[in-house]
């Protein structure tokens, strides 16, 4: 976020910018204005104010500013690997957030409705767990985020797994086709010459 306090022509001087007596910093000016970037706010009501320092030519003079911050609304991305899978067999659920959330993710099959049949907590923007299925079919599988205190509540869109019977399937070894071409070949019979 950029905080910018503008000044008079041909002012000189510092402005000073605070967030409810918290100082943020300070930034010398520059063409009539004096800039400060701060990485984020929380969310919640913020009274920002600036102070310019004055010079010899200006006094010191103070402008207010009151923002309100709202909570965003992350993005989720789900991930099923592998994909299709096999029944029985571990199944990786992977959910990927903003680096900042904080909480946990369900795990869903379709809609959320609780009991979810998996919940993994969010560590640096993933959550991540391993589950098995022991029926087949194609399965939909939704990743929904509670919210924290500056996320709010979001799903991901549907992801479908198609889970599979592991069988094991012998196959007979195929024996070379018996042509007449072969017959002959094999054969190596002399060809009967015509009396002369």
């Amino acid at each position: 976020v950029t905080l910018t306090a503008t000044v008079a022509s041909g002012a000189t001087g510092s402005v000073t910018f605070t967030d409810g007596g918290n100082t943020l910093g300070a930034s010398n000016v520059s063409g009539e204005t004096a800039t400060l970037v701060v990485p984020s706010f929380p969310v919640g009501t913020h009274s920002l104010q600036a102070t310019y320092s004055g010079d010899d030519s200006y006094l010191s003079s103070v402008g207010a500013l009151s923002i309100e911050v709202a909570k965003a609304t992350p993005t989720i991305a789900l991930n099923i690997s592998p994909n299709p899978a096999f029944a029985n067999t571990a199944v990786t659920l992977t959910a990927s957030l903003p680096e900042g959330a904080t909480g946990s993710v369900l795990f869903c099959s379709g809609v959320c409705i609780l009991p979810e049949f998996a919940t993994a907590p969010v560590t640096a923007g993933t959550a991540t767990s391993s589950v098995t299925f022991p029926g087949t079919g194609l399965v939909s599988i939704t990743a929904t985020y509670p919210g924290d205190a500056n996320y709010n509540f979001a799903f991901s869109f549907p992801v479908s797994v198609l889970i599979t019977d592991l069988t094991l399937v012998l196959e007979r070894p195929t024996r070379p086709q018996r042509t007449l071409a072969n017959l002959l070949k094999t054969s190596q019979m002399p060809l009967a010459s015509s009396p002369t």
